[in-house]
């Protein structure tokens, strides 16, 4: 609704501005939409009495990391002797050339306020930096967490069938199938997953919901995620323990009986 600015909107005084509001802004002030081109808005700050007229709504907006909610945000020009900051859509392949136009543009007109710069999207790359360094992290030690379970259940798996050389090799000469001898070595490794993944699941979603509170848009934690979760150490425990339970399964029980 209404317009944006015009340059013949610089030359209000800085008691008599005219604004553009968002519409979250709008909303918080009980403005309705069609009324808004016009309204004025009044505000006294330091014993000075301040009139704003809008002349525009825009969508709204985010402006800040996502983590926060929309806010009410309101544009206005300011005096040129207060020429702070410069937004410029860009569009070129020689930054260099436009960086150096820029300054000597700055020069001309912001006197002697330093020509300091940046890029958007390098700006809302370090909004994001210390989730992306985060969830870096959060990735390695779930690696390392991972190979060392392994290992450990490789090592359980082994010296379990170690010491139940004598049982196995007496179920293979009566009959025990290959299959069943790798079920049976395998069923109380993956008993013990099973448990650890009904301890760690709500354990995993009160931690995740905690965390995710401090985000005004965020997902939803569905059960799906942690079966997922559960399905996938069930595979990798099957895998592990699976390989060593089917080797010990496989070797001669005539060895296994003559050990004893």
């Amino acid at each position: 609704a209404g317009r944006f600015y015009t340059m013949a909107d610089t030359s209000a005084s800085e008691f008599e501005a005219r604004v553009v509001l968002n519409e979250t802004a709008l909303r918080q002030l009980g403005i309705p939409l069609e009324q808004a081109p016009g309204t004025v808005l009044r505000s006294n700050f330091m014993e000075m009495n301040f009139e704003f007229t809008v002349i525009g709504v825009m969508q709204d907006f985010h402006f800040q990391n996502l983590s926060n909610k929309l806010l009410p945000y309101m544009v206005m020009p300011d005096l040129p002797r207060r020429l702070a900051h410069v937004v410029a859509d860009v569009d070129t392949k020689d930054y260099t050339a436009f960086l150096n136009k820029a300054s000597a543009l700055w020069k001309e007109t912001a006197g002697n306020n330093p020509f300091e710069y940046s890029f958007l999207d390098e700006d809302i790359g370090k909004m994001y930096r210390a989730e992306k360094t985060l969830s870096g992290i959060i990735s390695a030690f779930t690696l390392i967490a991972i190979l060392i379970s392994c290992l450990g259940l490789l090592g359980l798996a082994t010296f379990s069938a170690e010491q139940r050389t004598k049982e196995i090799g007496i179920r293979k000469v009566m009959g025990a199938s290959v299959t069943g001898l790798t079920g049976l070595l395998a069923r109380d490794f993956l008993k013990l997953v099973v448990l650890a993944v009904l301890i760690a699941s709500p354990l995993a979603w009160w931690i995740m919901e905690h965390w995710l509170e401090d985000f005004a848009y965020r997902i939803d934690m569905e059960w799906w995620m942690f079966a997922l979760a559960g399905a996938a150490a069930l595979l990798v425990s099957l895998l592990t323990v699976g390989f060593q339970a089917f080797k010990a399964a496989l070797a001669n029980p005539v060895r296994a009986l003559r050990s004893d």
